[in-house]
């Protein structure tokens, strides 16, 4: 709608007026697919004023051709990650960093993150932007790992606080930076004790990885009274609040809300305005992400080859041709610049997980062909995965991995005719209000016996 009607302006002295959208830039990312209704999103980025298309300039920016990627007036292929630095942080206890190393130089003229950064800013300071200055790109980052290593410049960047305090030796409250061994200990704009910054070079003698010692408690201090640092609010206690939202609110003047409430589904079982729906359309459809849902692993065969949820083997035979390695080794069993044979079963695809019971009472099996139909008249096809894992009168599929035929998505594009893209039933009016978020797969849906 934003892309067709331009985004509307609600606040301030060109309040409604209508600000038009002439560009679209998407990096490693996936929105016709992924991002709301695929049909609106396809008419969006063809829409028309006459002869010329509303959006004049489509960037797409990827390590392979997606759906959403068959629209762009410019692709920009992204380096991947073996063929680029970058960091890791690791969600646990204990605060951790690891290095991505490159392992080989970028191929076929693919870019860096890095790269792209530096040729845009340049770019742009050629072009007199006002706003772009040389010493915050070029002249600051000389190469990639110069940009890696301010990025950890600020590593971990948590406080000495915690039960066991994380460093005994170092006053409690104070910021801790650096290596684990010996970091800077900081103290407003004093660094009480100097140490050793984290930098790529560091972590490549160590394992690449950084550890950093745990502490738990962190919201109080050694005398169990609130530690004034966490957790990060305004009054320093624990808020359901947004500082994003009080923010807007304190720069507009804007009353959105600053906590959680509660916005119901459009299609909620429980909305009493579409109980009319029920009979012909008896079923919830839901969803959910899976592992082969994602830009990288959407094109990798190990995952394909994995069943998990709403993931099972059930693809129809086909052959595809494995592109050549070149001089990479091939380990992936496919025999490379030749068609290989898929078998039935082989494959695991994207299905419709039907409760057992319900299912078998409508002469459902396993494998057979349906089709998915919401009461706004789009519709789906895929195949029935009978499982007592479902509740009755609910329906669940992956969301993103299926009904894509692009030519960078491998060998799945041979199953888009009977893997079901769920965001092709996705109501474009069901959204929440406040923040625009899409409801995924929530809609009922009628079930139809494919022929």
């Amino acid at each position: 709608v934003k892309i067709k009607e331009g985004v509307r302006i609600k606040y301030g002295p060109f309040r409604d007026y209508r600000y038009p959208i002439k560009a679209f830039v998407t990096r490693a990312g996936n929105p016709v697919i992924t991002a709301g209704n695929t049909s609106a999103w396809k008419e969006a980025l063809t829409a028309k004023d006459g002869d010329d298309y509303l959006l004049e300039l489509i960037v797409f920016v990827d390590t392979h051709i997606s759906e959403t990627g068959k629209y762009a007036d410019v692709v920009l292929p992204e380096a991947g990650y073996l063929e680029r630095m970058g960091v890791s942080d690791v969600y646990t206890m204990s605060p951790e960093i690891a290095l991505r190393d490159q392992v080989i130089k970028p191929l076929h003229q693919s870019k860096t993150p890095y790269e792209f950064m530096i040729a845009l800013s340049e770019a742009l300071i050629h072009n007199g932007d006002p706003d772009i200055k040389a010493e915050d790109f070029r002249l600051k980052y000389i190469n990639e790992e110069a940009f890696i290593n301010d990025i950890l410049s600020d590593a971990p960047g948590f406080y000495n606080i915690g039960e066991p305090l994380p460093y005994p030796g170092f006053p409690e409250g104070c910021l801790i930076r650096g290596i684990p061994d010996n970091p800077d200990a900081v103290w407003g704009n004093k660094i009480l004790k100097p140490g050793e910054p984290l930098t790529a070079d560091w972590l490549r003698k160590h394992n690449g990885v950084a550890v950093w010692p745990a502490s738990y408690f962190r919201y109080k201090n050694a005398a169990a009274a609130p530690s004034g640092k966490y957790p990060k609010t305004g009054s320093k206690k624990f808020e359901f609040k947004f500082s994003y939202t009080e923010n807007i609110n304190k720069t507009f003047g804007t009353e959105l809300p600053t906590t959680f409430y509660w916005a119901e589904s459009r299609w909620n079982p429980g909305n009493t305005l579409y109980k009319n729906t029920y009979p012909e359309y008896p079923f919830q459809l839901i969803s959910g992400r899976v592992h082969h849902a994602m830009t990288m692993t959407t094109v990798c065969p190990y995952l394909s080859e994995t069943n998990t949820e709403c993931m099972e083997p059930l693809n129809n035979q086909f052959e595809y041709t494995m592109p050549a390695s070149s001089d990479v080794p091939n380990k992936s069993g496919l025999q490379d610049n030749r068609e290989n044979l898929f078998r039935p079963g082989s494959v695991s695809i994207p299905v419709l997980a039907i409760n057992r019971a319900e299912g078998e009472s409508l002469d459902l099996k396993t494998g057979d062909l349906v089709t998915l139909e919401n009461p706004l008249g789009n519709s789906v096809r895929g195949k029935v995965f009978l499982t007592d894992e479902i509740m009755p009168g609910t329906i669940k599929t992956a969301f993103g991995p299926g009904g894509q035929k692009a030519s960078g998505t491998g060998f799945m594009n041979h199953a888009a005719e009977y893997t079901p893209n769920i965001n092709e039933l996705h109501d474009p009016g069901n959204v929440t209000s406040f923040t625009g978020a899409p409801g995924f797969g929530d809609i009922r849906v009628k079930l139809i016996r494919s022929s």
